[in-house]
C-alpha cells in the first residue's frame, strides 16, 4: 500500500494520534516489472493533483525495502526511515552487548533515542 498526503494535521489529543491530511491511497498486487507501474500511476496523481513546480521536497518514509526505492527515485524523493522501525533498529542496538542488563539496555535506548532527535550524529555512530 502507498499512501500519498500533505503532512499531519491535529487528530485526537486524547490519544496523542497524528492525523494525515488530504490522504489518498493506492493498492494492489504490483509485483515484478508491475512496480513501476505503481510508482508511475503515483507519480500521475501527484501531477493531477498538485502543482508540481510548487513542491519544494517529496518525503518518502518507509522501512527502505527493495520495491520502494524505484518509488524513490520516480518520484525523486528523500528516503526517511519511518518511525517504527527507527525505534526497532534502536532496540536491536541496544540488545548488541549481551552481557548489558535490562535497565542498561533500556539506557542505552533513552540515549540513542537522544541522539537522533538532537541530530547528535558522531555520538550516535560511536
Amino acid at each position: 500500500m502507498v499512501y500519498v498526503h500533505e503532512g499531519y494535521v491535529d487528530g485526537n489529543a486524547e490519544i496523542k494520534r497524528k492525523k494525515l491530511g488530504n490522504i489518498f491511497y493506492f493498492g494492489g498486487p504490483y509485483r515484478g516489472k508491475d512496480n513501476e507501474k505503481l510508482w508511475n500511476e503515483v507519480k500521475e496523481y501527484i501531477e493531477k493533483q498538485y502543482e508540481t513546480e510548487e513542491i519544494e521536497k517529496i518525503y518518502f518514509q518507509s522501512d527502505g525495502g527493495a520495491w520502494m526505492k524505484k518509488g524513490i527515485e520516480v518520484l525523486n524523493a528523500e528516503f526517511v526511515l519511518d518511525e517504527f522501525h527507527i525505534e526497532k533498529y534502536i532496540r536491536k542496538m541496544a540488545r548488541l552487548e549481551s552481557s548489558s542488563t535490562e535497565k542498561e539496555q533500556e539506557e542505552t535506548v533513552k540515549y540513542l533515542q537522544e541522539c537522533i532527535e538532537k541530530g547528535r550524529r558522531t555520538e550516535l555512530e560511536k
